[in-house]
């Protein structure tokens, strides 16, 4: 679920939830001459009742107008879960976005016009005016909601080249992946943009969202390259690069651009090239890896390896240079040199040793790309990882590349098991993390696992019932530990044990009896992806959950997709498995 919607569900959680006896009428009362404190009882308890509610949405709609802020964000929340039965409160709704002081009325103003589904002009106006709010909950909101609306281009073309020509730049960037999704590449939007120096940048921008979809746009990109501004410069070959081979017709004037004076034009200019797999660019391109400039000389080197992959002399060069680069003092050419290792064919093997030390670097990037190439030399750089787990400083990071390695690391469990956590709950998650992520392979991690169950950090007890259930059957031992865990107070924890129970013993049907009630009774007060997994893992069950499927079908009318999906893939398992006894 989307970060904006998701705050907006833990806010509206806050506050105590009104008698579930109440009916509507009660609380349409209780909404309009309450005390504060009922009113906005009310107003969550019409929220949690969604459809059911409709009769309360003139009251509602007389609460957006009260001089409690709080009392407006929450009917507007209410009539959002209402949905399009709520429809006449779209413009009201649409009014608050431009004129509410509050910024937290006016977030959950815009998410109601996303759930409730009215278009027009005004309502497409407001949300255009949301998406340059100073507030970036209203800005996440405001967009999501015209991504989903799909407004009029004829509304939305001239207000948004406004937007862009005036706005300032932290807070266009928030619109354009809105502006993305509503954009015909071929129509007048992008045009009229890179008419306007104000905008062109921002258009080069969408266009690089955009990518191949927007080759019709490369004489324009190509006209952008003589622009005096070098930013605007940068972002069009970054958007020729995005288009990739359809913007061949611009490699003449890119490969000029490989001799601009700025060094960042240079570099955007080689990685265009590589992009687009130009190979009339192979003798510029070669000429300057090498440079003097050593993050030219890599990025020019990986766009020799992208439009020459088979070339050998071209690999060997580009490993060369990137193997080099990982002993640079300066972090963006070591991150450089990790990521084009990573991206080379066939990196050599005399690279896991410098990457394994780059894990130490203090430079986050550089540490994510050691990571993630290392993780595709797979068991090669296992018994390397395992060494730096005895390195405080390269610890955390091995045991990260062991993780993304998974089932080919399983001969550094004993290493992982071995790790001292005795002050570190991170990592000692961490750990039964990547335990889990190797399988069926740790089971010699078995016993310190059902050790980290009686944790006193509970995400530790959460990572070990996960690594748990990803070894399977191999783990039986630790059945009774986790069924002891079904009847903990947590509200999670049971949920965790339960998965990794139906994972561990799959086929035991009165273990099923004890799970199937601990899964389904919880599913109204997981959040949304955890709501997901449990319907998947009923569907696991098959014939065994059955007792679930009232509980799995009231997720089919589910906000969130990804819920209602599993919950509609669970419902067909257990229909096929009751179908076949």
């Amino acid at each position: 679920m989307r970060a904006g919607a998701i705050w907006l569900v833990l806010v509206g959680c806050l506050a105590v939830t009104a008698s579930a006896a109440d009916s509507t009428d009660v609380l349409i009362k209780k909404l309009s001459t309450g005390t504060p404190a009922e009113q906005h009882d009310a107003a969550k308890a019409l929220a949690n009742a969604g459809p059911r509610a409709k009769g309360a949405v003139p009251a509602l709609i007389k609460a957006l107008g009260s001089e409690d802020a709080e009392l407006r964000w929450r009917a507007a929340r209410a009539l959002g879960a209402i949905g399009p039965a709520a429809k006449e409160a779209a413009i009201p709704l649409a009014a608050l976005l431009t004129k509410d002081q509050d910024p937290m009325v006016r977030a959950h103003a815009a998410n109601a016009l996303e759930h409730i589904g009215e278009k027009n002009p005004t309502i497409e106006s407001a949300l255009v005016h949301a998406v340059a709010d100073p507030d970036a909950t209203v800005r996440r909101e405001a967009i999501e909601a015209m991504r989903l609306l799909k407004p009029d281009p004829k509304v939305l073309v001239p207000l948004m080249v406004e937007l862009l020509e005036d706005s300032d730049p932290t807070i266009v960037t928030q619109a354009l992946a809105s502006i993305t999704e509503q954009v015909d590449p071929d129509g007048p939007f992008l045009i009229e943009a890179f008419k306007n120096p104000k905008a062109r940048y921002w258009a080069c921008v969408i266009v690089t969202d955009l990518g191949p979809a927007a080759k019709s746009v490369v004489p324009q990109l190509i006209e952008t390259l003589s622009a005096p501004e070098p930013e605007v410069r940068m972002q069009a070959l970054a958007a020729l690069g995005s288009i990739g081979p359809d913007a061949r017709t611009a490699v003449p004037a890119i490969i000029q651009a490989l001799d601009a004076s700025e060094p960042a034009v240079r570099t955007s200019a080689a990685f265009a090239l590589g992009r687009i797999g130009a190979e009339s660019a192979l003798p510029a391109l070669k000429k300057h890896t090498t440079s003097t400039d050593q993050f030219l000389n890599l990025v020019a080197a990986w766009a020799t390896t992208q439009i020459a992959p088979q070339d050998k002399a071209v690999n060997e060069h580009a490993a060369k240079l990137a193997i080099a680069a990982l002993s640079s003092d300066d972090p963006r050419v070591k991150a450089g040199g990790a990521k084009l290792l990573g991206e080379l064919a066939n990196p050599p093997a005399a690279a896991i040793a410098p990457l394994a030390a780059a894990l130490a670097d203090a430079d986050k990037t550089v540490v994510a790309n050691a990571i993630g190439t290392l993780a595709q030399f797979g068991a090669a750089a296992v018994p390397v990882l395992t060494e730096a787990l005895n390195d405080a400083q390269r610890r955390g990071p091995a045991v990260a590349t062991l993780a993304a390695i998974g089932p080919e690391a399983k001969d550094a469990v004993v290493a992982l098991v071995q790790i001292p956590t005795t002050d570190d709950p991170q990592m000692r998650r961490e750990v039964a993390l990547a335990i889990g992520a190797i399988g069926p392979g740790a089971t010699g991690a078995v016993e310190a696992l059902i050790g980290l169950l009686g944790d006193e950090q509970m995400a530790v007890r959460y990572g070990a019932c996960h690594a748990l259930g990803r070894i399977g059957s191999p783990a039986k031992a630790a059945v009774p530990a986790l069924t002891g865990l079904l009847k903990s107070d947590d509200a999670m924890l049971p949920v965790a044990a339960a998965w990794a129970l139906v994972h561990i013993e799959p086929g035991n049907a009165e273990l099923a009896k004890q799970l199937v009630p601990v899964l389904s009774g919880s599913l109204e007060d997981l959040p949304e992806l955890a709501r997901a997994a449990v319907a998947t893992t009923l569907g696991e069950l098959g014939v065994h959950a059955r007792p679930a499927v009232p509980a799995l079908k009231q997720l089919l009318d589910d906000e969130n997709p990804a819920v209602r999906g599993a919950a509609a893939e669970a419902l067909k398992q257990i229909e096929a498995a009751s179908a076949g006894n």
